[in-house]
Order: C-alpha cells, then structure tokens, then sequence
C-alpha cells in the first residue's frame, strides 16, 4: 500500500510539474511575442525619426542646389576667419541677437582671402544658417555638415568641425564608408543613402548617417550629410538594436531572440537592417520583465501545490506506516499492539466477549512439515476467521499460532452463536497447502463473556482481564481433546 501510494503521488508531482512546465513554456513563448511586439515599435519609431531626417536633408538639398550657382560676392554672413596650424576655420557669429552655431574648416589656404578656396568657401556661408537651424531643433540629429569637393567642411555644431584638421579630406574623410557610397552615385540617383550604425572617427558617437550628392548642372560639388545619434533612435538600450547593412538572423525559440527587418522611409527601403540579438541570460531577464507577475504567480502556485502535495504525502505515508505497525506482516491482521489501540475504539454494548484461538498440534506441523508450510497453515486459518466474523469484530494475531478475537453484542445467546459458527467454520475445511496437498487442521478456542457495565470502560476490562481468563479456557479445550471451544460468562 505505501508503495502504491508513493507512485500515486509521484504521478502528482509528475503531473504537477508537467504543467507547470507547459505554462511556463506558453509564457515563454508568449514572451517572445511580446518580444517582437517591442521590435515592431522600436522599428516604427525608428522610421519615423529618420523619416523626419530624411524631410531635412531634402530641405537643405533644395535649398542648396537651388542656391550654389549664385555668386554673389555682396552676400554677408558675420563671421570669423582663424588659423589654426595647417587648419583654416571660419566660426559663426553672433548677428542681430542671433548666435550661428557653425563653422568651416579647410586646409590653411582656405585663410587666403585672394585664394580660389577662400573664394568658394566665402560664397557657401549661405547653408550655414539653415544647417545650425536644424541641428539645434531635431533631437535625434547631432551634426549636420557639408563635404566640398573642394576639400573644406561645413558644420553644425561647429564642435564637429573643430574636431578635424585642415588635411582631414585627404587621410579621413575621403576613405569613410558614407563619402564612398555617396560619390559613386551619379546624378541621377536622387536618393538618400544610409550608412550606419557605426561610430564616427571624429565624434566618438554612435551615429546613423543620411548623405546626398549636390549636384548643379550634373556637376558634383559635394556631399550633405546628417549624422543621427543612435542612441537618441532606440530607447531601448538593453536589448542590443543594431542598425546594419546586412540581415541578420531571425529565430526565436525558448531561449533566445534574433530579429532582424529592412528599415524602410517613405516605402522605400534604406538598405538598413534593424536587428536585434539578445543571448539567453538577457532573454531570460526580458521574459522575467515582461511576465514578471504572471511568472511569480506561476511559480508560487506551483511551489504552493508541492508543499501541499508533500505534505499530504506524508500525512498518509505516516498514517500508512501508523497503520503497518499495528499490523502481522504474515497475515495482515491486526498484531497485539494494534489490537489494543483499535479495542479503545470499539463500539460498546451490554456484552464483549475476549476469545483466544489456536492451532491444534502445530508444533508437530512444523516438525513434520516444515516452517513454510507452517507460515501457510497460518495464513489460511487467518483468513477462513475474517471470513466467519462481522466487520465489527476485531480479530489479531498475537504470535505464532495464536489468534485473539474481540466481539461484542447485546446478548450473551447472539455471541454463543457467533462463537460456535466460527469454530464450525475453521474446522470443517481441509487446508490446502503451497504443494496443493491437504490436510486437516482444527482449532481450539476458550472465550469470556463480561458485561460492559461491570467496568468503566473497554479499557479498564483490558487492563484488569485481558485475555489471561479466556486463555486458561483454551487449555481446558485442548485438555479435553482439542477442537473445540469453551466459553465462560462473568454477568
């Protein structure tokens, strides 16, 4: 039995924990949904940031092409002209309350008033108002500049430009992925084109870069470029965003979580790729963040059912093992300390009777036939006396061959007749043995009578009679021949 009821509650825990996993897994799962719902909002706010940047650098292109074939040398713009070493800068100035955060930056002959350089640069002040404009009112953007084919920078902040020296074109700027990718458009590429995330040589900065080529009369005069702060388009810092120029992965499975989509403006593909990859140990942690109270509810309710199960479990299993100890281990009755805790509980009335049964030559059994066949002979008799007694009987045994019986009724003739049936009962059978062979057993028996009402309870007749009187009744029996039963009444 307690075997049976360990595999019953290892089949709960089993049960338990196996749903337990299944919603846990469901919430995993479901987790990875959130997880790409987080992505499909990251991406869109990404596109519309640089859909917002996009609409500047079309703006400053119009204005730009529209403006360059002008040469008008009349044109002011308050400004400064400094050199500095080999580099030549023209700083913005405050004019009319208004402060231009911009500068040029060339090679030192750009400082040459008379020189072509200091020609050209002095005739593009124009962009730099517009340019210092946008980059003060759009967050996500951190500079704004123009490359000339003629070797000099324009900037917005100006800290981009006092960043790089006068030769900056020719070892840096030139070889840097934007400027290549731009140059190699021709005029009739009319588009926007993304480079990033990458981080600037000059600025430090994670930046997304949008370039133009300016082009007047299918002439290339330069490139407009507008680096946006990549970490002013994701808000989302833990998960890892990347915006790169090739796809990656896209998988999702308990443990982790790859994403990775074109980033399109205007319906248009930009060439980028937002991609996330967040290993397990993050993943885990967002799933602990996104399912954070549906997670510790899982997980106590789970917890909360293992103690109740383990404590069930071992309720029984000491009420079981409680139960073992009262009981013979060969026929399964009641043993003598069994007996007495269940005689306490036996329901009284006007009558008890305390019998003492046993084998007739059972020594000699064992003698002649063995202990085995013995241990048989004993299992058989113990089950041919449950059988002839009511429910409410208690029948142990005691030890060896010796079987105490407990009965009570409201008549002394009713316990006469219950007696004499069992008696008749455990005689007229032969036994059969393990070997199929039979053979005939008696029994002999002696039982007293009491009344109840003589005694304050069931449990001072135990302790004062036990089973001593109808023990000295039961030698008589054999006395007188065996197989039989004698009984006495104490009314």
């Amino acid at each position: 039995m307690i075997a049976d009821d360990e595999i019953g509650y290892k089949r709960l825990f089993v049960g338990i924990t196996t749903i337990f996993l299944l919603l846990l897994v469901f919430l995993v799962l479901d987790s990875a949904e959130d997880s790409k719902q987080k992505y499909d909002k990251q991406k869109e706010r990404v596109e519309r940031l640089l859909e917002d940047t996009s609409q500047v650098i079309n703006a400053l292109e119009y204005s730009i092409t529209s403006l360059y074939p002008l040469q008008n040398d009349r044109y002011v713009l308050p400004h400064t002209v400094s050199l500095d070493g080999i580099t030549c800068n023209f700083g913005g100035k405050s004019y009319k309350g208004k402060d231009y955060d911009f500068m040029f930056a060339g090679p030192k002959e750009m400082c040459d008033t008379g020189s072509p350089l200091y020609q050209e640069a002095y005739r593009r002040l124009f962009v730099a108002p517009s340019m210092a404009y946008f980059s003060q009112s759009i967050n996500q953007i951190s500079s704004i500049y123009f490359i000339s084919k003629s070797k000099f920078i324009i900037s917005s902040p100006k800290a981009f430009a006092q960043s790089i020296e006068g030769d900056a074109f020719d070892k840096v700027i030139s070889t840097r992925p934007y400027w290549v990718k731009t140059v190699e458009r021709t005029a009739e590429h009319d588009d926007v084109i993304y480079t990033g995330n990458y981080q600037d040589y000059m600025t430090g900065k994670q930046v997304v870069t949008m370039t133009r080529g300016i082009y007047v009369d299918d002439e290339f005069k330069g490139v407009l470029a507008i680096d946006n702060d990549f970490n002013d388009l994701i808000n989302d810092f833990v998960a890892g965003y990347q915006l790169t120029e090739t796809r990656g992965e896209n998988s999702a499975d308990v443990f982790s979580f790859s994403y990775s989509q074109p980033v399109m403006v205007a319906g248009e593909e930009t060439g980028l790729y937002l991609t996330v990859c967040e290993p397990k140990r993050l993943h885990i942690k967002h799933i602990f963040e996104a399912e954070r109270q549906r997670i510790i509810a899982l997980i106590s309710f789970y917890i909360l059912s293992i103690c109740i199960l383990w404590f069930r479990y071992t309720q029984v299993t000491h009420l079981r093992l409680k139960q073992l100890a009262m009981l013979d281990p060969m026929t399964s009755l009641l043993n003598r300390r069994g007996f007495e805790a269940k005689l306490k509980e036996f329901e009284p009335a006007t009558y008890i009777a305390l019998v003492v049964f046993d084998i007739d030559n059972f020594k000699s059994v064992n003698d002649n036939f063995g202990h085995q066949v013995g241990d048989d002979i004993i299992c058989q008799v113990a089950k041919l006396l449950s059988n002839s007694l009511r429910q409410t009987d208690l029948i142990a045994r005691f030890g060896g061959e010796e079987f105490v019986i407990a009965l009570s009724s409201d008549s002394v003739e009713s316990i006469h007749l219950i007696l004499e049936r069992v008696q008749r009962d455990i005689r007229l059978p032969e036994i059969t043995l393990f070997n199929g062979e039979m053979m005939p057993i008696t029994t002999s028996g002696g039982a007293m009578i009491y009344r109840l009402s003589r005694f304050n309870s069931i449990n001072q007749l135990w302790q004062e009679k036990g089973i001593g009187e109808a023990d000295a009744l039961l030698y008589q029996a054999k006395s007188m021949g065996k197989n039989r039963i004698l009984i006495q009444s104490v009314l």
